[in-house]
């Protein structure tokens, strides 16, 4: 296949392996955008100051005339989606060391009864309380086998307590303490609305960054052998931003309103516009879009609008880059330097980079 071939080629720096393909593959497909890009994409990486791979990729995609190419017949499916993850996940957890499967269990959708006693065994060692955010996420009660579920909850809501205790000015960890192993449609009682009220005046979302959580899970993942590992890495990142939390969160509030008068209505609305605030604040595209949806049902309980129209405005500009992007298929280019240059800047801000691809922003 020539755009296999020039891509090949591109990756390793075989340039004139790469324009020959390219040419053949324009001459057999005049009327396909692909080969406009690919050749585009090579003058950026021939120049004497050549642009990374992420930036040389965006300058030939826009060049191209920004094509859709989410149905290209050229480009080949993306790889992670034709991979069953088990094996590899199960040979990998055998390599990896105990570090690296803290990132492990985030990134495997259930744990065998070896690998959950495993973690049981050393979670007093774990100091991430991001990881620990994660294992404890609502969305994933199935990650634990059903006998050992009431265990690993506990052990893990007691290594993050120990963990925030007296010292974390984020809202994450103290919301997970709060939340975890509560039923959605419970109402909240007194005691809870108090302590919810001084996790609102905290004055961030969260303790580690994005960034930090993705370079250190690919390490990981990369240590225990696994392809695929900036896709998985930036999965595993996205398991610790807290999402599954903050929609426990407004699920409850949602369940409390009946069970309020109106003027604490008003009281838990300002707490969730509070914490939604910060959370839209952080650089995930997850923690913008669960974010704006916690202060869109803050505002409708407190009877004002407060920014809500400037956090819309901003979700509108968030969705045109996230059009651009998927327009773009990233993950079908068979270029593994232009993924993992990709990845590593959408890592480091991804509100950021999905405006890059919109043309409201550089990349970051």
């Amino acid at each position: 296949m020539l755009l296999l071939r020039a891509c090949q080629a591109l990756d390793e720096n075989r340039v004139d392996d790469a324009q020959e393909a390219i040419s053949q593959l324009r001459a057999a497909v005049p009327e396909r955008p692909e080969p406009l890009l690919l050749e585009n994409l090579l003058v950026q990486r021939r120049k004497l100051l050549a642009p990374g791979w992420a930036q040389a990729f965006l300058m030939a995609w826009s060049g191209a005339g920004r094509p859709d190419l989410r149905d290209s017949p050229l480009l080949p499916p993306a790889l992670h989606s034709k991979v069953d993850a088990s094996p590899l996940m199960f040979q990998a957890w055998l390599r990896a060391s105990s570090e690296a499967r803290l990132t492990l269990a985030m990134a495997i959708p259930s744990l065998s009864e070896d690998q959950a006693r495993w973690l049981l065994q050393h979670v007093s060692t774990f100091d991430d309380t991001a990881g620990l955010v994660a294992l404890l996420d609502p969305r994933r009660s199935s990650l634990f086998p059903d006998q050992l579920r009431p265990e690993a909850q506990a052990a893990l809501n007691q290594r993050l307590r120990w963990l925030t205790k007296g010292s974390s000015r984020a809202m994450l960890p103290h919301l997970t303490l709060l939340l975890s192993g509560s039923r959605s449609e419970a109402p909240f009682n007194a005691q809870e609305l108090k302590a919810l009220e001084a996790i609102s005046t905290l004055p961030i979302w969260r303790e580690t960054s994005f960034s930090q959580t993705f370079f250190q899970s690919r390490a990981h993942l990369r240590e225990s052998g696994l392809s695929d590992t900036d896709t998985r890495a930036f999965g595993v990142a996205e398991q610790t931003v807290g999402s599954g939390m903050a929609l426990l969160l407004r699920r409850r509030a949602e369940a409390s309103w009946s069970h309020l008068p109106v003027e604490e209505q008003r009281w838990l609305g300002r707490m969730l516009w509070y914490i939604g605030q910060r959370m839209a604040e952080a650089t995930s595209l997850l923690e913008h879009s669960v974010g704006t949806l916690l202060m869109e049902l803050g505002a409708e309980h407190m009877g004002q609008m407060c920014d809500l129209e400037q956090a819309r405005r901003q979700d509108d500009m968030v969705r045109e880059g996230l059009r651009a992007s998927l327009a773009a298929s990233i993950e079908r280019w068979p270029l593994p330097s232009l993924l993992e240059d990709l990845e590593s800047s959408r890592a480091r801000n991804e509100l950021t980079w999905l405006r890059a691809f919109s043309g409201h922003a550089e990349l970051p």
